[in-house]
């Protein structure tokens, strides 16, 4: 993302729009994953997702990254879907350890960015695509492995 050459104010206005659609789609949609299901959700958002960020790696004008940082916000129902599978799949013994392993699975989006900054290299290209190919990876492994919740299907 080449953003060395725009002003502050553009730039700031990227995660500006990011912020407040993720708090507008925090709002809106907390009731959808219960009405439709967690698989129906799943592809609507997270597929959005996929897309926001291929917009935003691929795409090199400022307005697609403007786009893609709205949509990225707007798609963020698939964070909390990610805790609501975690939790309706788990024994309650286990939730408070699901719960772990999802927030240090997040986190180490943060380590490994850091290690490879200090140890690797300064240029940022190589390792967003290494998160966008994971994150494929994870979007094609959950549509494929994951059912319907059984709990939504007994509302």
């Amino acid at each position: 993302m080449d953003l060395i050459c725009e002003s502050l104010r553009r730039v700031n206005l990227l995660f500006m729009l990011y912020l407040i659609l993720f708090g507008l789609a925090g709002l809106l949609f907390f009731p959808v994953v219960d009405k439709i299901g967690r698989k129906k959700s799943h592809w609507i958002f997270s597929t959005g997702h996929i897309l926001a960020q291929a917009l935003i790696l691929f795409f090199p004008g400022f307005v697609a990254r403007a786009i893609g940082f709205s949509l990225l916000g707007f798609m963020m129902v698939k964070n909390s879907l990610v805790y609501t599978w975690t939790f309706e799949f788990l024994l309650k013994d286990y939730k408070p350890i699901g719960s772990s392993i999802v927030n240090m699975l997040e986190f180490s989006n943060c380590i490994i960015a850091g290690v490879y900054f200090i140890c690797i290299s300064r240029d940022v290209t190589p390792l967003l695509n290494f998160f966008f190919g994971i994150s494929v990876l994870g979007y094609v492994s959950v549509s494929l492995l994951l059912p319907e919740s059984p709990k939504w299907l007994l509302l």
